[in-house]
């Protein structure tokens, strides 16, 4: 069993433990699927994957509460930094608290919305850096490098991490499965606001990173 699947079947059976005793109210869900960069961020990132596991909390038949963390991971794309082509990877670690509006509760798959704020744990790992000659400055908020040239390769190579804010927004559809058991489709869309850097005496930039997660879940 590799890595990913071990760590999905310890969320399922740490959410899972407590399902028989809790409230109607309450949720819980575990899940996984693919990370999609958009916009600039595709040309950093490639497509990654992600696992999920989250609780909500019903007030109603429409509205509710949700609380989900995420881990994520995909490879630097090869021209990431454009003075040369470098290896390694863009691991996210991701806690989300959302509103989720469900628009047709009676439905025989009942369809949602969920808007919601995000702190998103980024660990930028430069492993690798080829085709390089040390030259002018370098400045990519991306990938957390901002150094005055020339730039050494070794000073380019090593993980960088930087604590984030930003928000999401999602919709998804519930298919109801046995009782409370459903399966879940869920895209959502992730916007990130990561740290500002220049170099001296020039004005400082910022990575936006958008993304969406495109999540297959249960939930129970």
């Amino acid at each position: 069993m590799n890595h990913r699947a071990l760590v999905l079947a310890a969320l399922t059976l740490a959410l899972a433990a407590p399902v028989a005793a809790i409230d109607e109210r309450l949720d819980l869900r575990v899940g996984g699927g693919a990370v999609v960069p958009t916009g600039a961020a595709t040309d950093r990132f490639d497509t990654g994957w992600q696992l999920t596991g989250g609780v909500g909390w019903a007030f109603d038949q429409t509205l509710g509460l949700r609380i989900d963390y995420g881990y994520s991971d995909a490879q630097l794309e090869d021209n990431a930094l454009s003075e040369g082509f470098v290896n390694g990877s863009h691991v996210v670690h991701s806690l989300e608290a959302s509103v989720k509006w469900t628009l047709t509760p009676d439905g025989p798959a009942p369809i949602y919305l969920l808007g919601g704020l995000g702190l998103y744990r980024q660990v930028n790992a430069i492993t690798k850096v080829s085709d390089y000659e040390p030259g002018p400055p370098i400045c990519s908020p991306w990938l957390e490098v901002c150094a005055g040239g020339p730039v050494p390769a070794d000073q380019i190579l090593g993980s960088r991490t930087s604590t984030d804010p930003g928000l999401v927004l999602a919709a998804g559809v519930e298919v109801p499965i046995r009782g409370r058991v459903r399966f879940v489709m869920e895209v959502r869309w992730r916007l990130v606001r990561s740290d500002a850097y220049g170099l001296p005496g020039q004005a400082t930039s910022r990575a936006w990173g958008s993304y969406f997660p495109l999540t297959l879940a249960v939930r129970f």
